[in-house]
């Protein structure tokens, strides 16, 4: 899957925000059971963890067998140049969707990468 998972596209001039958040937790819950019962495995599509740096911190991890001791991540960039960028009744996601979601999956990446290396097993979030 691709970001957004899922969404309120309902009009924010009707609900208030815990009726939207509670509509989006429920498709997803949906999303989930469907899944589930597919018996399939969905997975989020992000080749931000195929950039030169974050490879090369996974060739280091992977060959010294080195303990990521502490991470943290930022997004510089300024983001979509979109006149409604950052506007939560028109664009929804929030700063997670909007930029956090690249450095959180190179760190998820990384950690799983050093569990293999380390242990055999990924270390799961």
């Amino acid at each position: 899957m691709e970001k957004p998972l899922t969404g309120f596209y309902g009009s924010p001039d009707r609900y208030n925000k815990r009726e939207m958040l509670d509509e989006v937790v429920a498709e997803a819950r949906r999303l989930r059971d469907a899944v589930r019962g597919a018996r399939v495995i969905l997975g989020y599509a992000e080749n931000f963890v195929y950039a030169p740096s974050v490879q090369k911190e996974r060739e280091i991890v992977e060959k010294s067998k080195a303990q990521i001791v502490r991470m943290t991540g930022e997004e510089s960039h300024s983001g979509s140049h979109s006149p409604v960028y950052g506007i939560w009744s028109v664009q929804g996601g929030g700063s997670l969707i909007a930029k956090g979601c690249h450095p959180l999956g190179a760190i998820l990446y990384l950690k799983r990468k050093e569990g293999l290396a380390r242990a055999g097993k990924p270390i799961r979030p």
